[in-house]
């Protein structure tokens, strides 16, 4: 066995190797598929060129392609712990953006998730589990107004705009109130004597 870089010469197979190792330590660049190395970035470029002349392992997810079985493998290891792509419609799942878009054009734009006791109506599956909560749980935040309980403190702030009646900010010198602090902060300058 002869070494293609210099005059050493071996009868054993395994000591050409080590020898070959040697050479590579002085060459910086070092192709991953096989034995060659470089001292120059362009010839390791140009080298792996040849590895990409009629590859035959191509990944199912996107466009990765080996000439190597064992690279493919390792490479779909990296998108068993990529990102999932989630539909907010129903149960499915990807790992590419691309098949989930095509997933929600399978989705008729009419089809709602309907609430069996009230009738509230949505398109999203979350939304309804949600909305679900507020029949089971007790509703302690009543309005003063009317009829209306709801067990999410926030959906009664909303529903007494309705009433016109959620002003948070309110006038220390005067009956003022107002839903804006930015409102309320102009009106306090009325409460300020103009300088002549």
């Amino acid at each position: 066995f002869k070494c293609d870089i210099c005059d050493y010469a071996t009868s054993v197979k395994d000591n050409l190797k080590k020898h070959l190792v040697k050479h590579k330590m002085c060459k910086e660049f070092n192709c991953e598929t096989c034995d060659y190395a470089t001292k120059r970035k362009n010839d390791l470029k140009r080298h792996h060129l040849t590895h990409n002349l009629g590859k035959e392992f191509k990944c199912s997810i996107c466009d990765y392609a080996t000439k190597r079985k064992d690279h493919l493998k390792q490479h779909v290891l990296l998108h068993n712990v990529a990102k999932h792509f989630k539909c907010d419609i129903c149960d499915y799942e990807t790992k590419r953006k691309e098949n989930l878009a095509q997933h929600l054009l399978t989705h008729n734009a009419a089809k709602e998730f309907k609430c069996n006791i009230c009738g509230y109506a949505t398109k999203l599956k979350g939304a309804l589990k949600r909305h679900l909560l507020t029949h089971t749980l007790a509703k302690d935040f009543k309005c003063d107004f009317c009829e209306y309980a709801t067990s999410v403190n926030d959906n009664l702030r909303r529903h007494l705009v309705k009433h016109k009646m959620c002003k948070e900010f309110n006038c220390e010198s005067c009956d003022y109130a107002t839903k804006r602090k930015d409102v309320l902060k102009r009106h306090l300058l009325s409460h300020v004597p103009k300088s002549v």
